[in-house]
């Protein structure tokens, strides 16, 4: 089964502010994890967060860069990217991580 894949308002922004060439790894990323959301592929891995439930975070080997995601309903929810640094520092909005934000 193929998930379809959303961006809320907030991680779409970002994922369009990511360095040029990381659109286009997240990219390929994506379709994969379409297919097998929670099995890495070619040029990523994947892990499950621990202190997260439902949560899973997609980490590309080269450029370091991360996207925090969830499947839900046939859907990969495509939650927040960004570089290694600060990227576990930032703020977390609950609505945006639980789910329950808009898409």
């Amino acid at each position: 089964m193929t998930l379809i894949y959303a961006f809320p308002p907030r991680a779409k922004e970002e994922f369009e502010f990511l360095p040029l060439r990381d659109p286009e790894e997240f990219d390929l990323a994506i379709q994969s994890l379409r297919e097998h959301p929670f099995r890495g592929g070619p040029g990523f891995v994947v892990e499950k967060l621990r202190n997260a439930p439902g949560l899973w975070k997609a980490r590309l080997r080269h450029p370091h860069r991360r996207a925090y995601y969830r499947v839900e309903e046939g859907h990969l929810r495509l939650l927040e990217f960004g570089p290694r640094a600060g990227f576990y520092l930032r703020p977390r909005d609950t609505a945006r991580v639980s789910g329950s934000g808009s898409d």
